[in-house]
């Protein structure tokens, strides 16, 4: 008869389901980075890109209510949370017996965060605009790309990958209304262009399914999937759709006099729905991936 240790070996083994779910995870994360790179390069190294960029930020001047709700939400975002949101990511594994999935999960949210910071400060943004260079002038806005929104991306996808398998959905539904909130919210409190928004979510995805990719390669086994799993595609489609509705409610009943005449005021609304639909993108495909698969414990610890 095998002893403890041998069958905690053996319930550690990825199965078949695990090993495809992990290759699936990587060329997500692959993906990821394609956008995050091809986002630089279509709005920062481009005329036409900094263009859209620059209008959209400035475009925000039709809801200031909106641009002060939103940047005093993002203000709570500090050192502080950041410890919080680790915290919360081990405690969850741990106490479902998941050493390895804690590791995992703390890592590629501290590794995305710390990218976010390092790439503000390395990525140039030459000016290819210089037609909204005077309307920009004097505003602190961060460079590519945004660090909240990196931030609110990877902690609601890192917490989908340490939660059991059937809450998953549930919770990602949850998290994609909070994280699309405060990716698209960079743009309204006037603290960071569409793009910036685009390059954190696609960053934060590609450190969260790689690390979910590894792992699930190594020790990734079929689960039972939520009773929300078959439903993902169309509640995150839902959540664009009532993004695209209020974000063109408040485009139509803004108070474009103070959009300048030069900036047309429907590209701010037109950036936002951008963000929120890579917001769902992200959030829904990773979910998706993992609705069925957990990460290996050892048998008789906890069930999926």
């Amino acid at each position: 008869m095998p002893s403890d240790a041998a069958q905690t070996r053996v319930a550690a083994l990825p199965d078949e389901r695990g090993i495809a779910r992990g290759r699936q995870l990587l060329r997500l994360s692959l993906l990821a980075a394609v956008v995050l790179t091809g986002a630089y390069v279509a709005f920062v190294l481009t005329s036409a890109g900094q263009s859209f960029d620059d209008q959209s930020l400035v475009g925000r001047l039709a809801e200031p209510r909106v641009s002060r709700t939103m940047r005093a939400l993002l203000e709570g975002i500090d050192r502080g949370t950041l410890i919080v949101m680790v915290i919360v990511l081990v405690v969850v594994a741990l106490a479902r017996h998941r050493r390895p999935l804690a590791l995992a999960s703390a890592g590629a949210f501290a590794g995305a965060v710390i990218t976010a910071e390092v790439l503000k400060r390395v990525l140039p943004r030459p000016e290819l605009a210089p037609q909204f260079a005077d309307l920009l002038e004097g505003k602190e806005i961060d460079t590519y790309p945004s660090g909240h929104a990196t931030i609110a991306t990877a902690f609601v996808l890192a917490l989908v990958m340490v939660s059991r398998s059937t809450l998953r959905p549930a919770i990602a539904i949850l998290g994609l209304l909070w994280c699309s909130l405060i990716a698209a919210g960079t743009v309204a409190a006037g603290w960071h262009r569409p793009s910036d928004a685009i390059g954190g979510i696609a960053l934060a995805l590609a450190w969260v399914a790689l690390s979910a990719g590894l792992l699930a390669g190594r020790r990734g086994l079929a689960a039972e999937a939520g009773r929300l799993a078959g439903a993902v595609p169309w509640l995150v489609l839902g959540v664009l759709a009532v993004s695209a509705l209020a974000v063109a409610t408040s485009a139509i009943t803004g108070d474009d006099s103070r959009v300048p005449a030069e900036v047309s005021s429907w590209l701010f609304p037109l950036g936002q729905v951008m963000v929120d639909a890579v917001a769902v993108a992200a959030v829904g495909s990773f979910t998706w991936l993992l609705r069925d698969v957990q990460f290996g414990a050892p048998r008789g610890a906890e069930a999926p």
